[in-house]
């Protein structure tokens, strides 16, 4: 039992001594999987990606690897970078494809089976040039093959050892055993090349969802190798506390905190972090899928004639997933894109330096405020850096945050002008709200985000910064609802009597005047003078002109400035207007119609002269329609009359008394009549026609010639 144990246990260490011997050829140059280079700098963006950086110090052409999952990949190519910091050079950056592993190893004819690795491995090495050490005795050769040596033991085979049978160099066939063997070296460098890349596919295949990028280098000495990169990363958020000052009552200390988020496998141990605001572009694109052009297969040359199934015949294998080249998502709503490889993380020249560091702190006794406490409790300092249209918050103390964690990073602290005031806006809400104006008296660029109110010892509530707010500038934060305040808002619309006309191809143009006036009832139950800001939406349609003049216009709405006493109850009104025109086609009017317009003070003496000429034609031209119309009634009173004679006539069909021979002869002379006074109706219809139609065209030949 103790001798199978002790062979065990040499087989064991023989196998570990061929695979780590053909390994540490490639770690003697290559830095192993589990000590990546460590993380220095990390900057946090509002567009989805993150900026990475590591240094690491190498020596002479040593060679680094990187292990990044696949899913990072196609970030990983479209933004990394490394750098020599000490005068080398980078020869090449290289990476895995998505090939297979199983792929891979295909290409490898060496196997090495998962159980009697030792026996197995020297199996498929037949043939290859060995050194092999048994006892005090060193034996080369060539490897012939493996001969198992069996026991029988109680009428059974009992398989305990093999004997590794070699051609040695003497010439001499010999045969050693396995469990004899203290080393087995390879002379073939073609092989410990091949075993040596099977080991690493073998142990890269349990991280198959990571991919390795090797950096070749060439230098001499010890060198520092900074390497940077873009990845996927959640935004960074902001947050402030905003606390009024109970000395200066337009002045608030305002702390902002920066919330970031490690959701890397590293954790980040003492780096710099840098908090970027702005909306750069962003997009995905398939950089890493290896993508493959069809092409047109043809038979080969000389070889027509044969009988051959081009069709059947094996392809080049294409791409399962090249259609992913077709991904570019574009990125969040209006962004710019980061350049210069990030040149702007390093500190120079352009750096707002804004230090911001807490003084000693306040005792905690009776009478002191939350204020005094919060605005005594950050000790933190920052550099503000504007990169363009974007802005940097630069930490210059180090930041560390374990992998998976998250934490809150104090980027401001400075004391500002706000002002407190009632405000309202009813696409905000419909009731009076306490808001506080906030001008940005610090050289740094204040990020979107919630803002906690507090003073004294009492939180006022919550609001929101809405949008960046850079130096100089100032934003309304409604943070509460002021109880004691309400306006009850109403509104009319009036139209004025026309005051203006022009007459241009017929058509007359009329203008009026429509005024929209909103009536608001203000009332204030507090005890303490206000101030009341009313922001009103600005139509493009209307001109205000009530109040004269606001206090400011912008982002489509006006805003009004009103004071109010304690318990006072005020009318706000506020008038707009605009011009309403309506048209009327002359030549679509009556003559009645046509002579109002005539008659209209709004319209010059030329227009009413020359609409009073119309109003008579079109007065002319309704006679003769008249008259059309009534001749076309007396011609058909004459058709019914001599309809009914006709039928008379025809009952006296075959009478032959005198007296139905003189009613006969009365009611054809009557036919004879009517259709005399029916053909010179008809007459005076035609003529008329021709009078109207030559009166419609003298109307439009002046309407259309007027003003020309």
């Amino acid at each position: 039992m103790n001798s199978r144990r002790r062979n065990f246990f040499g087989l064991a260490i023989l196998t570990a001594n061929i695979f780590l011997s053909s390994y540490i050829i490639e770690a003697s140059t290559i830095l192993p999987l589990n000590a990546p280079p460590p993380i220095t700098k990390v900057v946090l963006y509002k567009h989805g990606l993150g900026y990475i950086e590591r240094e690491i110090s190498i020596k002479d052409n040593q060679a680094l690897s990187l292990y990044f999952p696949e899913r990072e990949m196609n970030d990983i190519l479209a933004s990394f970078y490394a750098i020599d910091l000490n005068g080398g050079k980078i020869t090449s950056i290289q990476y895995e494809t998505q090939e297979p592993i199983s792929e891979r190893l295909k290409k490898i004819l060496i196997k090495i089976p998962d159980k009697s690795t030792l026996s197995g491995l020297i199996a498929e090495l037949k043939g290859a040039e060995i050194s092999a050490k048994v006892a005090d005795e060193t034996v080369e050769g060539r490897i012939l093959g493996l001969e198992p040596v069996e026991e029988i033991t109680s009428n059974q085979i009992v398989k305990r050892d093999f004997r590794m049978v070699i051609k040695s160099d003497t010439g001499a066939i010999r045969t050693l055993s396995l469990s004899s063997l203290i080393e087995l070296k390879l002379k073939n460098e073609a092989l410990n090349k091949d075993i040596t890349e099977l080991l690493d596919i073998s142990l890269e295949g349990k991280y198959s969802n990571f991919k390795k990028m090797t950096i070749s280098t060439q230098g001499t000495g010890e060198r520092i190798i900074r390497i940077g990169y873009l990845i996927n990363m959640p935004v960074w958020k902001c947050s402030y506390r905003l606390l009024f000052d109970s000395k200066e009552k337009e002045k608030a200390l305002v702390q902002g905190w920066a919330l970031a988020e490690n959701a890397t496998d590293d954790d980040w141990n003492e780096i710099d972090i840098a908090f970027v605001t702005g909306n750069p572009i962003s997009f995905s694109m398939n950089l890493y899928s290896p993508l493959y052009i069809s092409r047109q297969s043809v038979p080969v040359p000389g070889m027509q004639s044969l009988n051959i199934d081009w069709e059947n015949a094996p392809r080049e294998q294409t791409a399962v997933n090249k259609a992913k080249n077709k991904e570019l998502l574009l990125a969040r709503e209006s962004k710019s894109i980061v350049q210069d490889n990030y040149a702007y993380l390093e500190s120079g020249a352009g750096d707002n330096n804004m230090a911001f560091s807490a003084p000693a702190a306040l005792s905690a006794q009776e009478g002191e405020y939350l204020s005094d406490y919060l605005a005594n409790s950050v000790e933190q300092s920052v550099r503000g850096k504007t990169l363009g249209t974007l802005f940097s918050y630069n930490v210059e103390d180090k930041i560390s945050i374990q992998q998976k964690r998250a934490a809150m990073i104090p980027i401001l602290t400075s004391s500002m002008s706000c002002r407190k005031l009632l405000y309202y806006k009813k696409s905000f809400s419909l009731n009076v709200l306490n808001a506080a104006v906030l001008h940005n008296d610090s050289e740094l660029t204040l990020d979107a985000g919630p803002v906690a109110f507090f003073e004294g010892n009492a939180s006022l509530g919550e609001g929101i910064l809405n949008q960046t707010l850079t130096p100089g500038n100032q934003e309304i934060i409604p943070y509460a609802i002021a109880s004691y305040a309400s306006i009850i808002s109403t509104s009319n619309y009036d139209k004025s009597a026309y005051f203006k006309g022009k007459l241009v191809n017929g058509v007359l143009t009329l203008t009026r005047t429509e005024m929209l006036t909103s009536i608001m009832e203000i009332e204030s139950k507090g005890k303490n003078s206000e101030t009341l800001w009313i922001e009103f939406p600005a139509s493009s349609l209307y001109t205000l002109v009530e109040p004269e003049k606001p206090l400011k216009e912008s982002d489509g709405h006006y805003l009004f400035e009103i004071a109010l006493n304690p318990g006072e109850k005020k009318e706000f009104t506020i008038k707009e207007k605009r011009n309403i025109e309506e048209t009327v086609v002359v030549t679509d009017c009556d003559d009645k119609t046509v002579s109002y317009y005539a008659s209209a003070p709004y319209l010059d003496k030329k227009v009413r002269d020359f609409l009073k000429e119309i109003s008579e034609l079109k007065s002319r031209a309704a006679e003769l329609k008249i008259n059309i119309e009534n001749f076309t009634k007396q011609i058909k009173a004459l058709s019914e009359k001599e309809k009914r004679i006709r039928q008379n006539i025809e009952l006296l069909r075959g009478a032959g008394n005198a007296k139905e021979q003189t009613l006969r002869s009365n009611w054809i002379g009557d036919l004879a009549s009517s259709e005399t006074e029916i053909e010179n109706l008809n007459t005076k219809i035609n003529h008329s026609f021709k009078e109207l139609e030559k009166l419609n065209n003298e109307i439009k030949q002046k309407i259309n010639n007027f003003g020309n």
